[in-house]
């Protein structure tokens, strides 16, 4: 056996002499279990190759359970979603060694959301799942968007605890992170009216760092309850020394579907000299599907630029109304011809 190839020693003569090592080259178990889950994906749905999606469900890390979990989503494999939220309570009680940046937990919750499971304490105990990573200057929490999927699946179950739900509802609203108190408020308005109404009311009484989760507590309780005495709260932070906390509450009234919110936000439109806050409710407008919110926008729609321009914008996603229409079409050839194409 030689040990020479033209000139050079050959890495069986240097392994022979014991100047280098022999090593074996190990296989990254990820990247193979993603592969096993890809060939699943190829074969097809079975019971062979449920059985086999099952088993990776309960034994791998985060970054497969992933993937587990959106095949199984894929297939419609209702007959999983036992597994799939057995594998959920799996990957939150191990944290963050299992399952970094929560992608398994993120991928699972939608997995039973899409999978209609019913079972509501996989949900509630995904709203309780927090989980702090390293990052540069201090920790991090990684399971905010695992918060605000599992309550928007928790809160349009069809049966479901009230004082659960409202429990739940009440954590989030307080929750650490701004997105996901904004979500929960976002996402309230599929709960009962009756019980979820006092604690959005209570929240903007109470207040909150962050002016978008005001905002979205504005738009939620206008939607579910846009009572006199909520309008008159809402109107009130309309009129707040905040001006952020002002524009989001005057949007709030202004893209309301209710006549009565949005005649408020036209009479404090009056009033406002800020060109910014103008434009804000009369953009907002454009959400809102009331004969008040169409009137005041086709009457700015005569004025000079640039209201009458924001006005022509917010009425953009309303023209596919034939009469609403015809009725822009007349005021711009009046007032501005040369904006008509």
């Amino acid at each position: 056996m030689g040990f020479y190839y033209n000139g050079f020693v050959t890495m069986g003569g240097l392994l022979q002499w014991g100047l280098i090592e022999a090593r074996t080259v190990h296989k990254d178990p990820t990247k193979e279990a993603l592969k096993a889950v890809h060939a699943l994906r190829l074969e097809g749905q079975s019971d062979d190759t449920l059985a086999r999606l099952k088993k990776v469900l309960r034994q791998a890390n985060g970054i497969v359970v992933a993937e587990a979990a959106l095949l199984a989503s894929e297939w419609f494999a209702t007959e999983l979603t036992d597994e799939l939220a057995d594998a959920f309570v799996r990957l939150r009680d191990k944290g963050l060694g299992e399952d970094p940046q929560c992608w398994g937990k993120v991928a699972l919750i939608k997995a039973l959301h899409e999978l209609a499971h019913q079972d509501g304490l996989v949900y509630l105990k995904g709203c309780q799942t927090f989980q702090l990573e390293p990052v540069y200057g201090g920790k991090e929490d990684s399971a905010v968007a695992v918060r605000s999927l599992a309550f928007g699946a928790l809160v349009q179950l069809p049966v479901i605890d009230f004082e659960k739900l409202m429990i739940a509802l009440a954590d989030l609203l307080a929750d650490p992170s701004p997105r996901v108190r904004a979500e929960a408020a976002r996402l309230s308005v599929s709960g009962p009216a009756d019980k979820v109404a006092p604690l959005l009311r209570l929240k903007l009484k109470l207040g909150d760092t962050e002016t978008r989760v005001m905002g979205a507590c504005c738009d939620a309780l206008l939607t579910l309850a846009p009572g006199e005495e909520n309008l008159e709260l809402i109107e009130s932070l309309a009129q707040s020394d905040n001006g952020a906390l002002e524009a989001e509450a005057l949007a709030a009234l202004a893209g309301s579907s209710h006549a009565e919110a949005v005649t408020l936000a036209i009479t404090a439109f009056d009033r406002l000299f800020d060109p910014q806050l103008r434009r804000i409710v009369i953009m907002a407008m454009a959400a809102s599907a009331t004969g008040e919110a169409d009137a005041f926008l086709l009457s700015l729609l005569a004025e000079d630029e640039p209201e009458a321009l924001w006005a022509l914008e917010a009425l953009k996603p309303k023209r596919h109304n034939p009469e609403l229409d015809k009725e822009i079409e007349a005021i711009l050839a009046q007032h501005h011809p040369h904006w008509q194409t």
